[in-house]
């Protein structure tokens, strides 16, 4: 018999088709299932999270509920995710899962062990985001400012471990320059950040990058 978890990845991954969910007397729902999305509204995760679980719960015959559960770098919603049942009604998105573990030493869970992978959601690129009241024009300006000031702009992260985050890291490192890491709840914070000059600039995904209109 197809375990159920499987069932609803084989769904997913495949683009939600129906005559999947026929096939080999797949597991059908009875009850509401919970989508956890271990960021804040906003962020790439929450959108492509909000964008299956309209499809899915058609399909499926049963609600997909979406409850954003940030902080803590994504752990809050993870652990959540990890200590519920493994029935098949609980599914987590979160992009940061495999990377988190290299930066925090201590885990409430074990990403290896505690999860089963079901689907790839989706890919999304990252963009250099500067706002527009820092004084560079170029993306040549703009690290020539960098390196002519370090320590005094910041660049917003989408949680410890998250790709923002690691994206920032890889910019800082290879273009030599020293700024200031703000960690918000999520994508979506962190480019609202953006947009009101909390923090001068980021490395969000296009998806929550067009989601605010940056």
């Amino acid at each position: 018999m197809m375990h159920r978890r499987t069932a609803l990845g084989l769904a997913l991954s495949a683009g939600l088709a129906p005559s999947i969910l026929s096939a080999q007397g797949a597991w059908r729902p009875t009850r509401p299932i919970r989508l956890i999305v271990a960021a804040a509204p906003g962020g790439s995760n929450d959108i492509v999270g909000r964008i299956l679980a309209e499809a899915a719960g058609q399909i499926l015959g049963q609600p997909m509920i979406v409850e954003n559960r940030a902080g803590a770098g994504s752990v809050i919603g993870s652990e959540a995710a990890a200590r519920a049942p493994a029935d098949g009604y609980t599914l987590l998105i979160n992009s940061s899962l495999a990377t988190l573990p290299a930066m925090v030493s201590r885990m409430p869970y074990n990403t290896l062990t505690d999860f089963e992978g079901v689907a790839v959601a989706g890919f999304s690129p990252h963009l250099l985001v500067v706002n527009p009241r820092v004084e560079a024009r170029t993306a040549q300006e703009f690290v020539a400012l960098l390196r002519a000031h370090p320590g005094r702009f910041n660049y917003a992260s989408a949680g410890i471990g998250s790709g923002p985050h690691i994206a920032g890291l890889l910019f800082m490192s290879l273009m030599n320059v020293q700024v200031e890491t703000v960690h918000y709840r999520g994508g979506g914070p962190g480019v609202a950040a953006m947009v009101s000059g909390e923090a001068h600039f980021g490395t969000p995904t296009m998806g929550g990058h067009a989601r605010r209109g940056v």
